[in-house]
């Protein structure tokens, strides 16, 4: 095996060309700037260059200059961005509409490519099972042009909102043959560090790590511990340059409390060096328990199922509280001991009609608990690809309080009544019953803390089973992950310990403190501090929607106010102590 590859370029070149990938950007804004007809016609060459299936190079490039031609573009891809605007809602719609998505008027050039199919004739090589592949070269040569135009300083920017046939019909481009793309091109205002989607909290990269299968296609995930060995440390060194930012700030270093650490957390767990989180989700899971047998509950189990059908209708305390932050209620029926049927909205992922009575036996089997945890984690990664940066944990079932109580008990070797509140309002002889219940439970069962899985299945609820997914997926995927109250806690205590020693703790933040006294005790074991306290025991993911706000704050102030240089004010180490007035 040779130590080098003999057709390699020089160091200095190879770290130019890798420059220019990584440094492209899709550019929006332009300055004026008359670009070099030989520039031009460089960056033509380039996309010609480009590798093509059967040699066919199946490309056609339309230079458009004209003023009024460019007019007519710009107004019908206005017309269509405001067209795809009724696709978004909320807080993602106003984004959307803030975006600037075309330089059609700023820039020095526009360039339309297109592809001729059929160049080559019927029997060109390389096609007889792909016939795409004449497209798929197509794109390969705007992907020349572009890296081309980013080493000669260039910014290009694809114009994707538009009617095809519209312009085809503008440029007089005959059939059959395909506009792939409208490229934009001319002098940069500015060559963002990340794209623009990912700074403005659109979207962010996908970890690549993810995307590369070795041998065969891998699934998103089929075991337990394929999730939780995906999770990996936060990124100190971002952080450690998001609190040099934060200290930089036009403000007394610290001064914004708590919310620089969320702001610094966010960075640290998102990666991104300006954090946004355009599209919140709740996960509202619901499940019954059988051991709501034992009257360990004011309400029978009959209320779950309403209460199912209430959050569809929009009209929960978790609906209103959503809509005001923004975010988006996914409920899913991991165990409702009712039948649904096809009611419209709700996701199923019955495990089963509600669990066992736990004061009698497991609560299921562990087989069971783990397809609830993957069930779980599964609807997360799926709003994870649809955009989702922000989950939120909530949960609906009568006695799961009981349920989490037992878990809280178990895993942290607390004292039943010291963990165990009131729930949905119980009284005295109730709260009573209550702790006897979760005791006789744990010693029925022979519960061990050292195995958290077997300890959710004995003690545990479907739907507490179907967050822990939910809070494994969010650590693995990196995205951050606010613990609604009670119910919540006990998932994020069993989805820590399932981990350990995967640091599943630091991609997690406690919305606010319930008056549940075991979630008190789940705050002390995750070491985590409440954003809020205000009373609060209902549950469904209220308690997380109410401290959203705080959470989009941390990314504005860390986004949008200046630091002392960009504002031009003297920091606290250029302020000359003779100036300070001595009575301060």
């Amino acid at each position: 095996m040779t130590d080098k590859l003999e057709a390699s370029f020089p160091e200095d070149e190879r770290e130019a060309v890798y420059r220019a990938i990584h440094a492209r950007r899709d550019i929006r804004h332009f300055v004026p700037y008359e670009v070099d007809e030989t520039v031009l016609q460089r960056l033509l060459e380039a996309a010609h260059a480009a590798p093509s299936v059967g040699f066919m190079q199946p490309w056609d490039f339309i230079i458009v200059r004209d003023p009024a031609t460019r007019r007519q573009i710009r107004d019908h891809v206005s017309a269509e961005k405001e067209k795809a605007g009724a696709h978004y809602e909320g807080k993602e719609a106003a984004l959307y509409q803030q975006l600037k998505l075309e330089g059609i008027m700023e820039c020095f050039v526009l360039i339309a490519v297109t592809c001729d199919a059929a160049r080559g004739g019927k029997k060109n090589l390389g096609r007889a099972t792909m016939p795409q592949t004449a497209q798929f070269s197509v794109c390969a040569a705007i992907q020349n042009l572009w890296l081309a135009a980013r080493a000669e300083g260039l910014g290009v920017g694809w114009v994707s909102i538009l009617q095809p046939g519209w312009l085809k019909e503008l440029l007089h481009v005959p059939e059959p043959i395909e506009l792939i793309a409208l490229l934009c091109v001319g002098a940069a205002e500015h060559f963002p560090k990340e794209p623009l989607l990912q700074t403005v909290g659109w979207r962010s990269r996908e970890s690549l790590k993810e995307l590369t299968h070795q041998e065969r296609w891998r699934k998103p995930m089929t075991s337990l511990s394929q999730l939780i060995s995906r999770i990996e440390p936060l990124n100190q060194q971002l952080m450690d340059q998001a609190q040099l930012r934060l200290d930089s700030l036009t403000k007394p270093v610290g001064s914004l409390g708590r919310l620089e650490e969320l702001a610094k957390w966010l960075v640290g767990v998102t990666q991104q060096s300006r954090p946004r989180l355009p599209r919140k989700v709740v996960f509202t899971f619901a499940a019954d328990h059988g051991v709501t047998q034992e009257g360990v509950s004011a309400y029978p189990a009959a209320v779950t199922p309403e209460m199912v059908r209430n959050f569809l209708r929009g009209g929960a305390a978790i609906n209103v509280l959503a809509r005001q932050a923004g975010a988006e209620v996914i409920v899913a029926d991991f165990g409702v001991a009712a039948d649904f049927g096809d009611l419209p909205g709700l996701i199923s992922c019955k495990i089963g009609h509600g669990t066992a009575n736990m004061a009698k036996g497991p609560a299921m089997t562990e087989a069971d608990a783990l397809k609830a945890i993957l069930a779980g984690a599964e609807l997360a990664l799926a709003e994870k690809k649809r955009g989702a940066a922000f989950f939120a944990t909530g949960d609906m079932g009568i006695g799961n309080t009981t349920a989490a109580s037992a878990l809280v008990a178990v895993l942290t070797g607390a004292r039943v009544e010291d963990v165990t509140g009131r729930g949905t309002g119980i009284d005295d002889d109730t709260f009573r019953r209550k702790v006897k219940v979760i005791r006789q439970a744990l010693a029925v069962n022979k519960v061990d803390a050292g195995d958290p899985l077997a300890t959710l299945a004995k003690v545990g609820g479907f739907e507490i089973a179907g967050l822990v997914g939910v809070i494994l997926a969010g650590a693995a995927t990196r995205t951050p992950v606010l613990v609604d109250g009670f119910i919540s806690g006990a998932a994020a205590l069993v989805a820590c310990r399932l981990a350990q020693p995967k640091p599943v703790r630091d991609y997690l933040a406690i919305a606010h403190l319930s008056v549940e006294k075991g979630h008190q005790r789940i705050a002390r074991e995750l070491a985590l501090v409440p954003l809020l306290d205000f009373r609060m025991r209902l549950g469904e993911g209220t308690g997380a929607a109410l401290a959203m706000p705080l959470l989009d704050a941390a990314c504005a102030i860390y986004g949008e106010m200046a630091t002392f240089q960009e504002a031009g004010v003297p920091g606290k180490s250029e302020i000359s102590e003779d100036v300070i007035p001595a009575d301060r």
